[in-house]
């Protein structure tokens, strides 16, 4: 039952099919990512489009950094030089918003 409940889960993402492909990132790998950050922390999926996800933090990982690094790895949309968000401010910003925005331009 744990695996019906887990595909729940990302069914919005295969409806939608979001993706990154201007970053050759598929809908496969956008749920292969989320369902290992599902290791290190808790979240729920509270928005999804054709090229966006939003995840709310219900426990956030130990290394916050390293997350971070992994999330940028995953949409390097996140860092946006025109309006002066990097990683170190991610990194500030997600213990506070207990939010990730996920978009692929």
């Amino acid at each position: 039952m744990a695996k019906q409940k887990e595909k729940d889960v990302f069914a919005p993402l295969v409806e939608a099919e979001t993706n990154g492909d201007n970053y050759d990132i598929s809908t496969e790998d956008i749920i292969t990512r989320l369902k290992q950050w599902q290791k290190v922390c808790s979240f729920r999926i509270s928005g999804v489009d054709y090229n966006t996800v939003t995840l709310k933090f219900d426990t956030l990982p130990k290394d916050i950094a390293a997350f971070v690094r992994e999330a940028y790895d995953l949409c390097p949309d996140l860092v946006q030089i025109d309006e002066e968000i990097d990683l170190p401010l991610l990194e500030k910003q997600l213990p506070k918003t207990k939010k990730l925005d996920l978009w692929w331009d």
